[in-house]
């Protein structure tokens, strides 16, 4: 129903995607999913689920495809988490300062 409601917001599609991945309906899975990645190409949980999907279905191509953007999407993550407690360290040194 929230797909439906706000279709231009990807946590509904993402959400609905693990669901129809829990009951094992790896196409409709698979839908959610790709519609979850193409509204959030920054979600490596959504590139990780996909290409898990991916695999169930046996498409390895398309499943390595995802894990290369899984991995770029955590580097970038990664790259913003440590940026950000660079920042919070200078931002105490300089106000015990």
């Amino acid at each position: 129903m929230a797909a439906n409601l706000i279709p231009d917001n990807p946590a509904p599609h993402c959400q609905l995607g693990k669901v129809y991945r829990w009951l094992e309906q790896w196409q409709q899975a698979r839908e959610q999913s790709e519609i979850c990645v193409s509204m959030d190409p920054n979600s490596a949980d959504g590139h990780y689920r996909l290409a898990q999907i991916y695999q169930h279905l046996g498409q390895e191509a398309r499943s390595h495809q995802e894990m290369s953007l899984y991995r770029a999407a955590s580097q970038r993550m990664a790259d913003e988490n440590a940026r950000r407690d660079e920042t919070m360290k200078t931002f105490l040194y300089t106000i015990q300062k």
